[in-house]
């Protein structure tokens, strides 16, 4: 990516350590020192900005996203970057003042929690279904919830459920997982 367009690294580099972003994702130091939550944003805009063609492998899809997206940072018709960092801290402010810093953990049945560690499949859903409908979920009285109550469906929902664990590989998840209306209010 720093070969492709530097300043795009950068752009992206420091949105990963922005708060409440990081503490969201609860990355260990090793996964830090691996740009996990670099991985993890460009995960974020490609999913918002680049349709996935099912049965395409994922790390392809990836990679070919993030080429798109650097060669048209910083300015681009069609893609605004501002409006998407806007977009990407308010999606990450709303799910931290909505549910908190676990959001992106497996949902137990008991209705009170959320446990073990940090989904990236979970991340993908929920993030980024999140954010193709701030405007309509900000119109919402009782987000939180809303907000924990549509997360409860998620993982009580079978068609989601599934792909959600591990064991489905990512090809499958990401056809599955990265619903358009699911957190369509």
């Amino acid at each position: 990516m720093v070969m492709v367009n530097e300043s795009f690294y950068k752009w992206i580099v420091k949105l990963s350590k922005s708060e409440p972003f990081l503490s969201m994702i609860a990355q260990t130091e090793n996964a830090q020192n691996k740009q996990t939550p670099v991985e993890l944003i460009l995960r974020f805009l490609i999913h918002r900005k680049i349709p996935y063609q099912s049965g395409l492998n994922v790390h392809d899809y990836l990679d070919d996203g993030m080429l798109k997206l650097a060669n048209r940072y910083p300015g681009d018709e069609k893609l605004d970057f501002s409006t998407e960092k806007k977009i990407f801290f308010q999606t990450f402010s709303f799910l931290n003042d909505t549910i908190g810093k676990d959001v992106f953990k497996r949902w137990h049945g008991d209705g009170k929690r959320f446990k073990g560690k940090f989904m990236v499949s979970a991340y993908q859903t929920i993030a980024v279904g999140v954010s193709k409908h701030l405007d309509t979920i900000a119109q919402i009285k009782k987000q939180p919830e809303w907000m924990r109550e549509k997360i409860e469906q998620l993982w009580k929902n079978n068609s989601y459920s599934k792909y959600l664990t591990g064991g489905t590989y990512g090809a499958m998840q990401l056809a599955k997982l990265l619903p358009e209306d699911f957190f369509r209010p």
